[in-house]
């Protein structure tokens, strides 16, 4: 899912840019809540729950995964403010497995919205490319005629 995101944003690929390398960032943590509780919501059978505009980042998520349309869902606070508290832990967490991952993909220029390819560990980009062509050339160069 997070590689379609790449299909819907067509303003923001340059990755040389660091605008929009911001911009980019920005929407992938804006979707990831809306994204896990729709795969969420799927796996359990229940019918999906928008966002709602006047909740925290959250307490959106919160509501997204464990309300239902015909009941009225109240975020409860103290769950709010423990799972934000986790969000910054785990995004403050400096050498993770996930953060080594986008670092790498980053240092190789992939297009961050482009993720389907790091997460396998196939990384894209103009350096990779670049790699690719020098070890095809010095192949050909050492192959039995």
């Amino acid at each position: 899912m997070v590689g379609a995101l790449s299909a819907f944003y067509h303003d923001s690929t340059d990755i040389t840019n660091p605008q929009h390398r911001d911009i980019s960032a920005i929407r992938l943590i804006a979707k990831m809540p809306t994204l896990v509780a729709m795969a969420y919501k799927y796996t359990v059978g229940q019918p999906y729950m928008y966002p709602k505009n006047n909740l925290s980042y959250a307490g959106n998520f919160l509501h997204m995964m464990f309300a239902t349309p015909c009941e009225e869902y109240k975020v409860n606070p103290v769950l709010e403010r423990a799972l934000d508290r986790i969000f910054t832990l785990h995004a403050d967490h400096e050498q993770n497995a996930s953060t080594s991952t986008v670092r790498l993909c980053g240092s190789l220029g992939h297009q961050p919205l482009c993720g389907d390819r790091s997460w396998r560990g196939v990384p894209v980009g103009p350096c990779t490319r670049r790699r690719q062509r020098g070890r095809a050339q010095h192949a050909g160069r050492h192959s039995a005629p």
